[in-house]
């Protein structure tokens, strides 16, 4: 059986549609093993695109930004839509008392305090009113770290995505207050991407057709079902905190069964990163999106 190297930038549930390609037998059926791996820490998937070692990987179009800005061509586009939708949550000690985000002022926030989760996060907090320096920002050095951090008691609140504040919650650590893609709407999120050579190739046609077909099982099958097969990547995550992370991103709106990266949320991605002031420029989103 033939293999496809698939990289994700992230591991978490929010990104099932691409797990689902595995978890689904969606290649198997097409005659392909996937070996699923997570970019090294303080590196990126585009490393491992470029030197060949990878065949796709779960990126966000604003990844390419940062090579733009410095007129630098990455030879990387992007060519599936995963997620809709930021897929964070806040998630807070205190149960009680929690009425508005504007409740983050004069308190402490675990987040990571940079790249695009943490300009969504600007971004969200800016409409919804939120003085950001009236938040006591504690940097989130790993997932496990801020994750402990958090157990320990020594923040009000955590920036996670799905499943680790489900998870949090469960344990009964706090509970989940806020969504940033709920307060944001649509954008680009993450996508799945690849050079330019592997478009030209017959197992990029075989991928795309795997996705498309996991992306409409993740969204539509039995949740139970779903979860039961996602579980298995998540051995630290209980299967209710599993299943409860996928119905809320079902109801949140992060996927659907549009594969196209649209232009629509392509230029709302643009937005967040223009207010943070991290990129000078509005990139094309023809030298970014292939759409097949």
């Amino acid at each position: 059986m033939k293999n496809l190297n698939i990289m994700v930038s992230k591991h978490s549930v929010f990104y099932s549609p691409l797990i689902g390609i595995i978890a689904g037998d969606f290649l198997k059926e097409q005659g392909y093993e996937a070996n699923y791996s997570i970019v090294p820490e303080n590196q990126t998937v585009f490393t491992y695109l470029l030197s060949g070692e990878v065949d796709v990987a779960q990126a966000a179009v604003s990844a390419n930004w940062s090579f733009m800005e410095q007129n630098k061509n990455t030879n990387i586009i992007h060519f599936a839509e995963i997620n809709q939708r930021d897929g964070f949550f806040i998630l807070s000690k205190e149960v009680s008392g929690i009425t508005s985000w504007k409740n983050l002022e004069n308190c402490s926030l675990i987040a990571q305090l940079g790249a695009q989760p943490f300009d969504m996060l600007r971004f969200a907090l800016n409409k919804e009113d939120v003085d950001i320096d009236k938040i006591n920002w504690i940097q989130a050095e790993s997932l496990d770290s801020s994750i402990e951090l958090f157990k320990q008691g020594n923040a009000d609140f955590i920036h996670l995505q799905g499943p680790y504040p489900q998870q949090l919650a469960l344990e009964g650590y706090g509970e989940i207050v806020f969504s940033v893609g709920e307060t944001i709407g649509p954008v680009a999120f993450s996508s799945i991407c690849c050079t330019k050579e592997f478009r030209n190739k017959n197992e990029y046609l075989i991928f795309l057709d795997a996705f498309k077909k996991s992306k409409k099982w993740v969204l539509t099958e039995n949740i139970d079902l779903v979860a039961e097969k996602i579980s298995s990547f998540f051995d630290e995550i209980s299967f209710e905190a599993i299943k409860t992370t996928l119905h809320t991103y079902r109801k949140l709106g992060c996927w659907s069964l549009e594969t196209n990266i649209s232009r629509g949320t392509y230029e709302a991605s643009l937005d967040v990163f223009s207010f943070n002031k991290t990129i000078s420029r509005r990139h094309d989103y023809s030298e970014v999106v292939v759409n097949d």
